[in-house]
């Protein structure tokens, strides 16, 4: 299901980078599909692929950038593709947006990170957009939620009976992890690390600076963890924590641990996400199958 949210994350990602050929204007522009009767240029799909892969980019040459865009450009397209269809369905079902609509979600994205008029701005130039066009793939955001939550979503219900057999205040906690393998320094580089995040680094950063686990490319993000499933020692770690907060490194047997508790949700809400997953899989196979869809790559 990870991998299924993760795509859907980049459809909508899709969404709000697909405007402009950006840094694709010194190539020859050219049609790489067709959705039924709207076309998907080479300069959306690169500016997507750049604005998603940016930091992972910056150090990178020119060769290395292009041989990172030829690995990924069709996974990137499939879901520009996606994105087409979800637009092209909800002008037929009338679903739209408004002006105030948008306004109240660039408020709450300054309110979120924190950013006045002039940051934001300049946040929006930096990405490649102009105003008109940033507020034009809010837009799309707002709409490809709300035609998802009209045909996937409210038709999905969980029952009592499906909640059979879970036991009582369980619930899911979303976790991040860094891991620190267990050799003789461990403890003190498990301190430094500690001393890092006190100070107010961010995690994630620390997750790509430090960790040794698998998922550290990953941001160190365990997913949601049952509570009644969970390790005895993480659950101990966890004690006291609320979201937002961090443990104190603790060993296991694979190492040392220190774990971020990012959020909560109770098993009927995890169960929904579940099934809103599987749901969103099947209606956009009928989409693709009622669809024209030509790839030109």
């Amino acid at each position: 299901m990870k991998i299924l949210k993760s795509l859907i994350t980049i459809a909508l990602l899709a969404a709000v980078c697909a405007s402009g050929a950006g840094a694709a204007g010194i190539m020859l522009d050219r049609v790489v599909a067709v959705v039924n009767d709207e076309a998907i240029t080479w300069g959306e799909l690169y500016k997507a692929m750049e604005f998603e892969m940016a930091k992972e980019m910056k150090s990178l040459s020119v060769e290395q950038k292009k041989a990172i865009f030829e690995e990924n450009e069709a996974l990137f397209l499939e879901n520009m593709i996606n994105t087409k269809l979800h637009l092209q369905e909800a002008r037929k079902l009338g679903i739209t947006v408004g002006e105030r609509d948008i306004d109240a979600a660039v408020q709450g994205i300054k309110k979120k990170y924190q950013m006045g008029d002039e940051e934001y701005a300049k946040i929006v130039r930096d990405e490649g957009f102009t105003m008109e066009e940033y507020r034009e793939r809010i837009g799309e955001q707002i709409i490809t939620g709300r035609l998802l939550e009209m045909e996937v979503r409210s038709k999905i219900v969980i029952t009592d009976e499906d909640l059979q057999g879970a036991p009582s205040g369980d619930a899911f906690y979303r976790l991040s992890q860094i891991f620190l393998k267990d050799t003789p320094d461990a403890q003190d580089r498990a301190d430094a690390v500690m001393a890092e995040l006190e100070a107010g680094a961010d995690f994630k950063e620390l997750v790509l600076k430090h960790s040794e686990g698998p998922l550290a490319s990953a941001g160190g993000d365990l997913g949601f963890v049952q509570k009644s499933k969970m390790v005895g020692e993480f659950a101990s770690a966890l004690e006291g924590l609320s979201p937002g907060q961090f443990s104190q490194p603790f060993r296991t047997a694979k190492g040392l641990h220190i774990i971020k508790f990012e959020q909560t949700r109770g098993i009927r809400e995890v169960l929904s996400e579940e099934r809103f997953s599987d749901a969103y899989v099947d209606w956009l196979r009928s989409l693709r199958e009622m669809a024209f869809i030509e790839i030109r790559l």
